[in-house]
């Protein structure tokens, strides 16, 4: 019997849940699945393997709350094994990683894909290691623009946890980082951002069994805190998985210390620091989409609010940071589309090129690019 992705939802804090609904289309089976929801965008990635020795990785999405769902998009495009897909979204930035094995059985590497119209259009696929051996198990996070991953690798002859980020929205990416560095292994971390705090958890087996560690970078990954060990039992924590929610931090994962496997939480209730709860609502509360993007004779830009009417500029700027064209955005709806003609204020058309389109409403500013094809 083939596997298959569902989905089930609670519009009551988990107290009651409502129907399976089937998210996957193909034969074959899936599996693996993340999930990323923005206010009623429900964002789902899996792999399928209904090829055999070709898995890939696909998207699905819902924009009313997951009640209905869309065709699912191929991800990934590799002849080897995509698998193992982490899914994270910001606004209408949706970024997935996997591990992906197109260059040889034996030499996974992490791969990158970004959409920045929630999921309508897609990047090219990016390359994110490069290394002779095993880079496995990615988990991804976001906050505005910086893109935060971390994944197992045994470039140093056992697994050890790396991370790396992106500070522009996934278009360029830092060095490697390594994050543990102890004669056992490590191994399945899992990663949540607030703000400029990212947290990570994982298993290691320093000590002899596996136990649950976690660490923390309260600059968005420039710094980062000594690992401290959560679990402490004879037998193995295996599996933990992060969410971060205000100042609290929350682990769970699953431990077999009475003989059977069982599921165990902990959480730190003051662990998310210099939380900004004000900006996080402004965040919230505004959405610029641009679509189509890239684009060759027209595009819009749809702004939508979750609780406020919109009363703000909306700015377009050439690559070189001037102003091309503004648009007033009127203050009598909850959502306001603009469309761009590729012109200028004066009506001249302009060339292909990269333009930055800026949205500045009340002290909220949201900043996209927009690519111009002549």
């Amino acid at each position: 019997m083939d596997t298959e992705v569902y989905y089930k939802r609670s519009t009551d804090g988990g107290a009651t849940w409502g129907p399976d609904v089937h998210v996957t289309i193909t034969a074959g089976p899936q599996g693996l699945p993340s999930v990323a929801v923005v206010s009623d965008y429900v964002h789902v990635t899996w792999a399928d393997f209904t090829l055999i020795g070709n898995s890939e990785i696909y998207y699905g999405r819902s924009t009313d709350g997951g009640a209905t769902w869309e065709t699912p998009t191929q991800i990934s495009y590799g002849a080897g094994y995509s698998s193992s897909p982490s899914i994270t979204a910001y606004e209408s930035d949706i970024h997935i990683a996997w591990q992906d094995s197109r260059f040889a059985w034996y030499n996974n590497e992490i791969f990158y894909r970004h959409s920045s119209d929630d999921g309508v259009t897609w990047g090219n696929e990016s390359r994110l290691t490069e290394d002779t051996t095993f880079s496995n198990a990615p988990s991804i996070g976001v906050s505005a623009n910086y893109v935060h991953v971390v994944w197992e690798e045994m470039r140093d002859g056992n697994f050890e946890i790396y991370y790396k980020r992106s500070t522009d929205y996934g278009q360029t990416w830092g060095q490697d980082i390594r994050l543990t560095d102890d004669t056992g292994e490590s191994h399945y971390p899992s990663l949540a951002v607030s703000g400029s705090n990212v947290h990570i958890v994982w298993i290691d087996n320093r000590d002899g069994n596996e136990e649950i560690y976690y660490k923390n970078s309260i600059d968005n990954g420039t710094t980062w805190s000594a690992d401290t060990r959560l679990t402490d039992n004879m037998n193995a924590s295996q599996n933990a998985s992060l969410a971060v929610c205000g100042e609290k931090v929350h682990v769970v994962w699953q431990d077999d210390r009475h003989t059977n496997w069982e599921i165990y939480y902990k959480r730190n209730p003051t662990g998310n620091t210099y939380v900004d709860e004000y900006e996080n609502a402004r965040v919230l509360q505004l959405n610029l989409v641009v679509s189509p993007n890239p684009f060759s004779e027209r595009t819009t830009f749809i702004i939508n609010s979750r609780s406020m009417t919109i009363n703000g500029v909306l700015n377009i700027y050439s690559a070189t940071g001037r102003l091309v064209e503004s648009f007033r955005l009127t203050p009598d709806a909850l959502r306001t589309t603009v469309t761009w003609d590729g012109t200028d204020q004066a009506n001249r058309s302009l060339p292909s090129g990269i333009y930055f389109v800026q949205l500045s409403a009340d002290d909220y500013v949201k900043t996209k690019k927009v690519l111009l094809i002549r």
